[in-house]
């Protein structure tokens, strides 16, 4: 959704009550208030729902606290900032602030202050923070999502497949992979032109080129030790069946499973290597 100014008046009344009947019929109006105190507990993966968020809250008048997760409170200080030059009394209106989770004594008394808390994380962090607020201050959580892509075959002709895994890919290493649109796994039907391993064998080729042009961020240890262990589970599977990787490079690995009936994607694969199937 953009920011231009028509778009975000369109949000007020969409995301208010309407007004009733007699409301209409006497000419009434009414006033909506925002939160006095607004906070949000930002992710760290990407930075757009935090900007977002932000942009939102000032529309409805709300002075904001945002508590940004480590080393990802760079864009959200630049906005506010970049807010603060050219409208002052805008950017007076947004505090940002960022430390370790898990500090609990500062968020305790953050949310004693606060009217509405909106969080964005794991399902875990989010039952947390619900536990710890009072009574009177309402909660919005957005936990974890996940998502996959559908390939018909009719999408897999020789003409059209390159630039299919070419858009496959790019959707793929945005974000490092940690953006809620960014597929996991494929599901590719077997009846095209192209099969589903050399559709995987293509998308492993173009996850290689996007490896030039949007490199992969740096990952922590924690991920790089479960990248390595699902590696080698599939490098296991493929010297006993049918399946085996496609490609791999040095920050990307494409995995190939026949499967007559597709299983659902599970939390697990939130981290790469992603499958295709």
């Amino acid at each position: 959704m953009g920011q231009d100014p028509d778009t975000l008046g369109q949000l007020i009344p969409t995301e208010t009550t309407p007004p009733s009947a007699a409301e209409l019929r006497h000419q009434r109006s009414a006033m909506v208030r925002g939160p006095a105190l607004l906070t949000h507990i930002a992710a760290g993966n990407i930075p757009n729902p935090t900007l977002f968020s932000m942009t939102l809250g000032l529309v409805i008048k709300s002075a904001q606290f945002i508590k940004c997760a480590s080393r990802a409170s760079l864009l959200p200080r630049l906005y506010a900032h970049s807010l603060a030059a050219t409208e002052s009394k805008l950017g007076a209106c947004l505090e940002i602030a960022a430390w370790p989770g898990g500090s609990e004594n500062l968020e305790e008394a953050l949310f004693l202050e606060s009217d509405c808390v909106t969080a964005t994380g794991s399902d875990e962090t989010l039952r947390s923070i619900r536990n710890r607020l009072p009574l009177r201050t309402r909660f919005l959580g957005y936990g974890s999502r996940l998502s996959f892509g559908y390939i018909a075959e009719d999408a897999l002709s020789t003409y059209a497949v390159k630039r299919l895994a070419r858009d496959a890919a790019a959707d793929v290493s945005a974000w490092n992979q940690m953006g809620c649109l960014s597929p996991h796994v494929f599901y590719v039907e077997p009846d095209g032109v192209v099969s589903p391993e050399g559709f995987a064998e293509k998308l492993a080729q173009e996850l290689a080129a996007c490896e030039v042009s949007m490199p992969r961020g740096e990952v922590s240890l924690e991920e790089s030790a479960h990248i390595s262990q699902r590696r080698a589970v599939y490098e296991a599977r493929a010297a006993f069946a049918a399946s085996a990787p496609a490609e791999r490079n040095r920050s990307q690995s494409v995995f190939f499973e026949a499967a007559h009936t597709p299983t659902p994607p599970t939390k697990a694969q939130k981290n790469p290597p992603l499958r295709v199937g």
